[in-house]
């Protein structure tokens, strides 16, 4: 009995781990290799955009602090480290190869593996969606009284949205055998709304449900909500930094262990 409620605990663990998505894993990646060698952390490139040293290695930096984090003891060479070693302009065809073909300058890892003998691994991940997003819905529900029976009344929200959706990859690639030691993705995102609601009698729908939102939607935010419901603000978009941590802890959890 005892331990099939060890077992039950453990599943349960585990199910909680970030899932991540078209996960690959080679059998030579396994705790005592990803702990045995110092990993270099070779930063994130974004998809969308050139490539830009600062924020490579900044999102470095992120990806750093979330595997410290996740997985104690840990051999870690920072992103800050690596280009002062290699050179920002080797570096950046690094970055550009892997983040336009998915591929690394064999030149650039020769010396990446003379600077750094020790290092068997080398760590990157890709910004594959940043989606910034703002919009406005409106949405009706009944109003039931304590016992759960409608009234006579509905209430009207309008709501303001702002959200961001991300999907990151990451690859674990071996210096020493040349292969994908490790690989996948996780979608990860934040939402954010300002709303604001009232409620209206059904029988009288015309003359109480006329609400600033539907106004504005034709002559701008002019009437203050005088006519009805007021327009809520826009909230502004949730920041990129929070969510690329969540995703890189994702990543973190799932390393072997």
């Amino acid at each position: 009995m005892r331990k099939h409620l060890l077992w039950l605990l453990l599943l349960l663990l585990a199910s909680c781990k970030t899932q991540v998505a078209g996960l690959q894993q080679d059998p030579s990646f396994t705790e005592d290799s990803f702990r045995a060698h110092p990993i270099v952390i070779a930063g994130a490139v974004d998809v969308s955009q050139a490539v830009d040293a600062n924020q490579v290695i900044h999102q470095g930096e992120l990806l750093q602090q979330s595997l410290v984090k996740m997985q104690k003891g840990v051999k870690l060479i920072s992103t800050r480290s690596l280009v002062e070693k290699i050179g920002q302009q080797d570096m950046l065809q690094l970055w550009q190869g892997y983040q336009k073909q998915g591929v690394f300058p064999e030149p650039v890892m020769q010396k990446i593996h003379q600077q750094f003998p020790q290092a068997r691994y080398l760590m990157i991940a890709k910004v594959i969606r940043n989606q910034p997003r703002q919009y406005r819905e409106t949405s009706e529900e009944d109003v039931v009284d304590e016992m759960g029976n409608p009234t006579n009344r509905y209430r009207k929200i309008i709501a303001q949205v702002a959200e961001r959706m991300m999907s990151v990859s990451l690859l674990v690639y071996d210096m020493k055998t040349k292969v994908r030691a490790w690989y996948g993705r996780v979608d990860d995102g934040d939402s954010v709304a300002n709303e604001s609601s009232d409620t209206f009698r059904k029988d009288n729908s015309f003359s109480e449900s006329v609400t600033a939102g539907l106004v504005s939607g034709f002559v701008g935010n002019l009437t203050g909500g005088v006519l009805g419901l007021a327009e809520p603000d826009m909230p502004p978009v949730p920041p990129v930094d929070p969510i690329l941590m969540r995703i890189y802890e994702g990543f973190a959890e799932n390393m072997p262990d």
